[in-house]
């Protein structure tokens, strides 16, 4: 697994990319825990007035996941903490 070919995508907002930084089986490892911790569509796109703006029109799908779920989510989670120089 490769981790050092990283491009800006936008430099003044630091957003890279880097290829390969997690293997194919990492990838579907994180889905799987995400679908098994109720993973489920977002809805919420902002915030007027206090109140939580709601779209149907939303694709995306998220859940959270501790960074110490399990031996593999550690494992992402402390390249990406070293990758950019903070603590986990």
């Amino acid at each position: 697994m490769s981790t050092s070919e990283t491009r800006a995508l936008n430099e003044p907002l630091r957003v890279y990319e880097h290829p390969e930084f997690i293997s194919r089986e990492e990838c579907a490892h994180m889905i799987l825990c995400a679908r098994r911790e109720g993973m489920s569509a977002a809805k919420r796109v902002g915030e007027k007035d206090g109140v939580d703006q709601i779209t149907e029109a939303r694709t995306n799908k998220s859940t959270w996941l501790d960074h110490d779920y399990d031996e593999t989510t550690l494992s992402i989670c402390q390249r990406i903490a070293d990758k950019v120089g903070m603590p986990l």
